[in-house]
């Protein structure tokens, strides 16, 4: 639907972008429309989405925040730019508790596990680090000795 709008009306690119608009800030929690400077949003979420754990939702929101292209790298597949947005719910809802496509199977391969060693302190702080660990002298605090009770 939204890249529908996007090339049948192609002033809504001010959505994506609102630096072409004038002063003022959108606050959507003003009861008066006319009021929260609708002209003022952006479509902030398009950022986030691109970080979406769904391959397709992921693929729309880079393409709606390109300007909506019909051709290069950021062009939707044919599969997708010709079907409503009813039939993509469809096809990609989790009713069923299934995913379209299906979710990779784990990796069996083990991964490197990142380990803190000497390489990350400079030679000072190793020397610190090294002089604290090897103190062999247990200390014994005794804070009677210097305490004198107030005698007032």
């Amino acid at each position: 639907v939204c890249v529908c709008v996007c090339q049948s009306f192609p002033k809504c690119d001010f959505l994506l972008d609102n630096e072409i608009q004038g002063s003022g800030f959108y606050l959507p929690e003003l009861d008066e429309p006319e009021h929260c400077n609708a002209q003022n949003t952006a479509l902030w979420e398009l950022h986030t989405l691109q970080r979406h754990y769904h391959p397709v939702v992921r693929r729309l929101a880079v393409h709606l925040s390109l300007g909506a292209p019909s051709e290069g790298s950021a062009a939707l597949r044919v599969d997708l730019s010709r079907r409503s947005a009813e039939e993509l719910f469809e096809d990609y809802s989790v009713r069923d508790m299934t995913f379209n496509p299906a979710v990779a199977a784990p990796s069996t391969k083990k991964k490197d596990h990142f380990t803190v060693g000497a390489t990350l302190l400079d030679a000072e702080l190793q020397r610190r680090a090294e002089s604290i660990l090897t103190v062999t002298e247990e200390t014994q605090l005794d804070f009677t000795k210097t305490h004198t009770p107030n005698t007032h």
